[in-house]
């Protein structure tokens, strides 16, 4: 809500994507630079609302629950096998940038709200072209190991397994 589009999801009101911002996505993708999700709404209102955008499969390793962000992405990073100081973080609130930072001092953060998000974006900062062979071996590793099954939202991000309750 408010990154990737104007407006949340809960809002009765239509959502506008930011286009330069899904440009930018796709053309990341494209050069082997994987993007994750990770939002504060409801799972599958999320993901229906990026399907029918067609940017469901722009994203691995959904992180999409009603719960911390510093804890969602400790556990999203861990899980890719990643160091935060080689990720990028791009939130609207305030709050939750902080609180990224807090969790992980080395994690790179960007405020969507900030002009220098869109010019941080724009194909001169953040240039695409074919993907090295790595990264397209890497983006179909990360797509395997995400499962795309629903996160259960706690911290360890590990999934229960079928059948569990919490």
């Amino acid at each position: 809500d408010d990154t990737l589009w104007k407006g949340t999801l809960d809002d009765a009101d239509a959502i506008t994507l930011h286009e330069s911002r899904v440009e930018a996505i796709r053309r990341l993708n494209g050069s082997g630079v994987v993007s994750a999700i990770c939002s504060k709404n409801d799972f599958e209102t999320a993901r229906r609302k990026l399907e029918s955008l067609g940017l469901w499969d722009e994203f691995v390793f959904p992180r999409i629950a009603f719960v911390p962000k510093g804890a969602a992405l400790q556990a999203l990073i861990a899980d890719m096998q990643l160091k935060p100081k080689n990720c990028l973080f791009i939130d609207d609130n305030d709050i939750n940038l902080a609180e990224a930072k807090a969790v992980l001092p080395d994690l790179h953060t960007l405020d969507a709200k900030s002009d220098d998000c869109d010019a941080f974006l724009t194909p001169t900062r953040c240039p695409g072209g074919p993907p090295p062979v790595s990264g397209i071996m890497r983006e179909l590793r990360y797509r395997s190991a995400t499962g795309r099954r629903p996160w259960d939202g706690t911290a360890s991000g590990r999934e229960r397994p079928a059948g569990t309750s919490t």
